[in-house]
């Protein structure tokens, strides 16, 4: 059935018409089918701080494989989460298809957008607990300062550094015995 062929992932539509021929008493089944078009080759453009030799044995478009907007759709949020992950929250990732002599070229075209940086981490409210402790037992560090005012590392903001950051919190007062 056309389920089976749709699941190869190579086509784009397929479409079973089926003609009955009264006379003859046969039917005649045509399958129709649309094969996506194959990638000739993937292009990057604007990445410098992800290694692409890192990115790409994660990617599900490569040299040879059609073009499947759900793999595309993938694809692009993969770049874009590594690019959050590493503390680039401005960053986009956009795609490119032009013709190639075989079939496309896929080009990733990344801007980066900067470096989010935490300058300061203060803890409000009733702080009864050793706030030096504290910091130690979060992931999320501020950025260390030389002499109080010559920067000696950035660290990078990661959100799901933070909301785990929420919970070790939590978990140390509840430690602490609050």
């Amino acid at each position: 059935g056309n389920k089976e062929l749709f699941g190869t992932n190579k086509f784009d539509a397929v479409d079973i018409k089926i003609e009955h021929n009264p006379t003859t008493k046969k039917v005649a089944v045509n399958v129709v089918v649309t094969e996506y078009v194959i990638v000739e080759k993937v292009e990057f453009q604007g990445i410098n701080e992800i290694p692409i030799n890192t990115l790409k044995p994660a990617l599900r478009l490569s040299a040879g494989t059609p073009l499947n907007p759900y793999y595309l759709k993938q694809d692009r949020e993969y770049i874009r989460d590594q690019y959050l992950q590493k503390g680039y929250h401005f960053s986009s990732v956009e795609e490119q298809i032009k013709p190639g002599t075989t079939g496309v070229v896929l080009t990733w075209v990344v801007v980066e957008g900067p470096l989010v940086t935490i300058d300061e981490i203060i803890f409000t409210g009733d702080v009864t607990v050793n706030q030096s402790e504290l910091r130690n037992f979060i992931l999320s560090k501020q950025n260390e300062r030389l002499l109080g005012f010559i920067p000696t590392g950035k660290n990078p903001f990661i959100e799901r550094n933070l909301k785990e950051d929420v919970e070790r919190v939590k978990l140390y007062y509840r430690l602490e015995g609050w």
